[in-house]
């Protein structure tokens, strides 16, 4: 399992995951600015999407911080930093939603879960104890594939919204 804790043979895996996250990140800012009107006009789809792009983005600054030259230590170190801060203001955001009397889809659950994981691999890093970029690469495409679910499920509302809106069956 030493293999968990050395960074440099990790490099090409992350240069591809940040590599597609960047670019899944373009995409989600083009579709979401095609279905912009009714994204904006429904309070929970505008937070979905908030959510879905910070997370997107989350990832991408975490695949930086596991390809810069560093410590283990560090990298877990950064991990945790990252993803800590993104849970932090998505809570944040969640008590504004709720204090607005909006009720909170269950996809929140999931980010949380995604998030804390990714805490929990962070902490793995550090500790070189529990599995270290292997549950790093478990959080990474995990979210990775929510965010792509995610964007799928706000897009076929957003596009079903549009749709009610013209009076086209």
């Amino acid at each position: 399992m030493t293999k968990a804790y050395e960074l440099e043979l990790w490099q090409n895996l992350y240069v591809m995951l940040g590599g597609a996250s960047a670019a899944l990140t373009g995409l989600l800012f083009v579709a979401v600015s095609l279905h912009i009107r009714a994204i904006v006009g429904d309070p929970t789809l505008r937070a979905r999407a908030w959510a879905n792009i910070c997370l997107i983005v989350t990832l991408v600054i975490n695949a930086t911080v596991i390809l810069v030259p560093q410590d283990v230590t560090a990298v877990g170190i950064g991990v945790c930093v990252v993803t800590m801060s993104f849970l932090g203001f998505f809570i944040w955001r969640i008590i504004r939603f709720r204090s607005a009397g909006l009720v909170l889809p269950w996809r929140v659950i999931v980010v949380i879960l995604l998030n804390l994981m990714g805490i929990a691999a962070g902490l793995s890093l550090i500790s070189r104890w529990g599995g270290g970029m292997y549950a790093v690469t478990v959080y990474f495409c995990a979210t990775l594939a929510w965010v792509i679910f995610n964007a799928w499920a706000i897009l076929l509302v957003a596009s079903e919204e549009e749709t009610d809106r013209r009076g086209i069956n």
